[in-house]
């Protein structure tokens, strides 16, 4: 039976993933690592065991709990190695990647670029994932597209509620023009169950995200299918748009789901032949968004 240590399961994802991952048998003990010390966990099988970590500050995070974010990694590690965890997985983010003017794909080579706390502390944990390899069989570092899922942390979730409450949608022409990468929850689960069946050997990174890109329009007419069909939309008149988008914290939020940010999942695939990854806009057609 292969056994699962999970942190940060009390979130929007982990929730979701502790969930999925007893409906399919594994063994799952969720970590608090504010209470590390108080830890202590029996693994029949320490070779078949993972430790995903989860946890996070995600967008909460700023200059000063970087080293929060950083300790709260140690912690998970330390847990893993005194357990003789055999495989650490850890969530990044594609973040890491600056938005870009253009269409062209980014994949896990591609520069880094960090210009805000929560990328900053991302990086710092990845650089401290990897230094702690000879601990641990393997190491998988996942960088997730903007997850679609309900999270008072997302960005996304964001623009979702605007287009549930608001009697009339906008729409940006720039969103039209644009092409981002997204992550679908049924595409998350779906690889994280595979993941934990094959057999993993040293440090690997990964791009993960839906097979194809959309555009910021065309996702939310997918969401508006879904849950308002019969929604009033208009676009905004161009002269507009700038205004708006200068707005002061809005405007910033804003602007960052209206820019490129395409992912290249080429080497996932490639690794995991059997992998089958669905679209953003069949995803929201057939699932929605994750409650």
């Amino acid at each position: 039976m292969k056994e699962i240590l999970l942190s940060g399961s009390s979130g929007a994802l982990g929730s979701v993933i502790s969930s999925k991952l007893k409906e399919n048998n594994f063994k799952v003990t969720d970590i608090n690592l504010r209470h590390p010390s108080n830890i202590i966990s029996e693994l029949s099988y320490p070779e078949n065991s993972f430790f995903i970590h989860l946890a996070s500050n995600n967008s909460k995070m700023n200059i000063d709990n970087i080293v929060d974010e950083v300790s709260i990694l140690n912690n998970a590690i330390d847990i893993a190695k005194k357990n003789k965890v055999a495989h650490f997985v850890f969530f990044s983010t594609s973040k890491l990647y600056p938005a870009s003017s253009d269409e062209s794909e980014v994949n896990e080579d591609s520069k880094i670029f960090t210009n805000d706390p929560y990328t900053i502390g991302k990086h710092k944990c990845e650089e401290l994932t990897k230094v702690n390899l000879r601990y641990f069989e393997s190491i998988t570092i996942l960088r997730l597209a903007p997850v679609l899922v309900r999270s008072p942390s997302s960005n996304m979730n964001m623009l979702f509620k605007i287009c549930e409450i608001m009697p009339f949608i906008p729409f940006f022409s720039r969103g039209d023009e644009n092409q981002r990468s997204f992550l679908s929850m049924h595409n998350l689960i779906n690889f994280i169950l595979l993941l934990l069946t094959v057999n993993c050997k040293g440090l690997r990174i990964y791009n993960l995200c839906d097979q194809a890109p959309i555009s910021t329009n065309d996702l939310i007419e997918s969401f508006l299918q879904k849950y308002r069909p019969n929604a009033n939309k208009f676009y905004l008149p161009k002269f507009i748009e700038p205004a708006i988008l200068n707005f002061p914290v809005i405007g910033k939020k804003l602007r960052s789901m209206y820019e490129n940010n395409l992912l290249s999942n080429k080497k996932l695939k490639t690794d995991f032949t059997s992998l089958k990854l669905l679209d953003t806009k069949i995803n929201m057609e057939l699932n929605g968004l994750q409650e």
